[in-house]
């Protein structure tokens, strides 16, 4: 505020994240606007940032206020899920607002919410260095990422995967961050495997053949009872599919996931497979273990979904955060 009482802002703003759809541009900007208050007895306006998501189109006098909100409500799903990846915090929208511009006389009409939803209470921020920073997402970078997930043969696993990974980052409990961390690498790992033109299977043919000679080692084994070969031929099945742990392994190797900074000490391979284990114990016996070592992992399952996810979606390192892996220092540091 200047000593004439005019207002202004200071600074160039920063660039909109923006990407088009069928035609018509959105983009993800901070609306800032000016809000006159008390403070101390003496009157000041407060600046106010609020984000918001705009759409612009140009109407044909035949929409309606419920056709226009479930087309922005049918777009904003993969924005605000590609938005908390990116910011690794949550985002929702509050409520959806209409501005009519009038071509010909210039005039604007402001429509005042149209439509309200309940937004959860956000904890206090982390302040944690963002997975792709705001400059890698304006220009197209963002419209890269859009385009990318829309257009995956495995679009709907990598959608879980990310609310799944943006759920864990919101969760105050060990415990929850932990399943849901776990939860949301094994689904991004069994999607990609759907598409996988080389699995990490056995081959039917083989299969059978082992199948069929084990079946009948058990038919001979005569020490071991009926009960106890019926119940072991019952999980033979089993065995034809790999384990989590081999189809992450798989993955990680296939799109060539940076893994060396994750479990320097033991490596990735004897990490990862000691981290997805604990989730088993967890579940089923309550065994929580060592909670330094949990919280640990947790950091570091983070992580390693964030990257693949990443990869999967053709995002390369060099354009993510140079510091999204800072975390891993702590993590990897001696107790």
């Amino acid at each position: 505020m200047h000593l004439d009482g005019t207002v202004s802002i200071h600074g160039e703003p920063a660039k909109h994240i923006g990407w088009a759809r069928g035609g018509e541009s959105y983009a993800a900007w901070v609306r800032h606007e000016f809000e006159r208050t008390s403070v101390g007895g003496q009157q000041a306006h407060v600046r106010v940032p609020r984000p918001c998501i705009t759409r612009d189109f140009r109407a044909t006098g035949r929409e309606t206020s419920r056709s226009l909100i479930g087309e922005m409500e049918e777009t904003l799903p993969d924005a605000l899920r590609l938005l908390s990846l990116c910011s690794r915090e949550r985002v929702v929208w509050f409520e959806i607002n209409l501005d009519a511009y009038h071509v010909e006389n210039g005039e604007t009409r402001h429509v005042e919410a149209l439509v309200r939803q309940a937004v959860p209470p956000s904890a206090y921020p982390r302040h944690e260095d963002p997975l792709i920073e705001h400059g890698a997402l304006v220009d197209g970078g963002f419209q890269e990422l859009y385009d990318s997930l829309r257009s995956h043969a495995c679009a709907d696993g990598i959608r879980r995967a990310i609310d799944l990974e943006v759920a864990a980052r919101s969760r105050r409990s060990l415990e929850t961050a932990f399943i849901l961390s776990e939860s949301a690498l094994e689904c991004l790992a069994w999607s990609l495997s759907g598409t996988d033109p080389a699995p990490p299977v056995v081959p039917s043919d083989a299969w059978r053949t082992l199948r069929e000679e084990w079946f009948a080692a058990l038919d001979r084994a005569q020490d071991v009872g009926q009960i106890i070969a019926d119940r072991l031929k019952g999980r033979l099945g089993q065995l034809e599919s790999p384990s989590s742990s081999d189809v992450l392994l798989h993955q990680v190797r296939r799109l060539g996931v940076r893994t060396e900074d994750l479990w320097p000490a033991v490596g990735f391979e004897a990490g990862i497979r000691d981290a997805l284990s604990q989730r088993g114990k967890l579940l089923h016996t309550g065994l929580l273990g060592d909670v330094g070592d949990m919280s640990r992992n947790v950091v570091r399952l983070q992580v390693l979904t964030e990257r693949l996810i990443a990869r999967s979606l053709g995002w390369p390192d060099e354009r993510l955060c140079v510091w999204h892996g800072l975390t891993l220092k702590w993590a990897n540091t001696p107790s």
